[in-house]
């Protein structure tokens, strides 16, 4: 596999980040405010992770595996 990552594979692998990160927020919240909505809301955000990790460099998925 190539070292090298396109923009396109480098963007994906940003908003994958990104993603990841407020799925851990929605997380936090509904933990602390025991909000079963919330809760459901970051199940379905991590579901859906993988529509974007599909453009990740391999190494890079490899890297950051749910």
């Amino acid at each position: 596999m190539a070292e090298f990552r396109t923009k396109k594979q480098i963007d994906a692998n940003k908003l994958d980040l990104e993603v990841f990160r407020v799925i851990g927020q929605i997380d936090r919240f509904a933990n602390e405010y025991r909000d079963a909505d919330a809760e459901e809301m970051a199940m379905h955000f991590d579901a859906y992770r993988d529509r974007i990790r599909r453009y990740m460099h391999g190494k890079d998925r490899e890297a950051t595996k749910p």
